[in-house]
């Protein structure tokens, strides 16, 4: 997937260190998915990830203190933070 707004996820772990090795593991594990429904992501990341009633894909890492929101457009293979 293209991740747009990745800088988002640069500059938080910036402010907050302890959560940047899961933010760039986050980051990683984004750029290699290939999700073309909603099931690839719930297959893939279920125990972190829940979709919102807004439409919004909430990843949660609560062990980091934070969670991202992604609009994911799976037609072109885009991930929006």
């Amino acid at each position: 997937m293209n991740l747009i707004g990745a800088n988002k996820l640069s500059e938080y772990g910036e402010k907050h260190p302890k959560a940047l090795p899961a933010i760039e593991a986050l980051h990683a594990f984004i750029a290699q998915a290939n999700w073309t429904t909603r099931e690839d992501i719930e297959r893939d990341c279920g125990s972190i990830a829940c979709f919102r009633n807004d439409g919004w894909l909430e990843i949660d890492l609560k062990d980091r203190g934070c969670c991202v929101m992604l609009a994911i457009h799976y037609g072109v293979g885009v991930a929006r933070i």
